[in-house]
């Protein structure tokens, strides 16, 4: 069972470009979605001691539970995500 990643970005950011290149490059699949459209994503991130800035990236287990979230690009936490 494998868990879900989810970036939100936003249009022209270039840490967010960064990080879905490193996660293609990666061949670790991730569903991307504008931090525009869903302020909750930040919220959460906030809440979770993480900068309002882009992109969010959040890992949920199958069940939906959030298992980490981080915001700018973090190569360290993308290439532990590769395993």
């Amino acid at each position: 069972m494998s868990n879900t990643v989810t970036v939100y970005s936003n249009p022209g950011c270039g840490p967010c470009m960064v990080s879905k290149r490193h996660l293609k490059f990666l061949s670790i699949e991730f569903e991307e979605k504008s931090a525009n459209d869903h302020p909750e994503a930040i919220a959460l991130a906030i809440d979770h001691g993480n900068n309002p800035a882009a992109p969010n990236v959040e890992i949920c287990s199958q069940s939906g539970e959030l298992v980490d979230i981080w915001t700018e690009h973090r190569k360290t936490k993308i290439l532990v995500l590769a395993g």
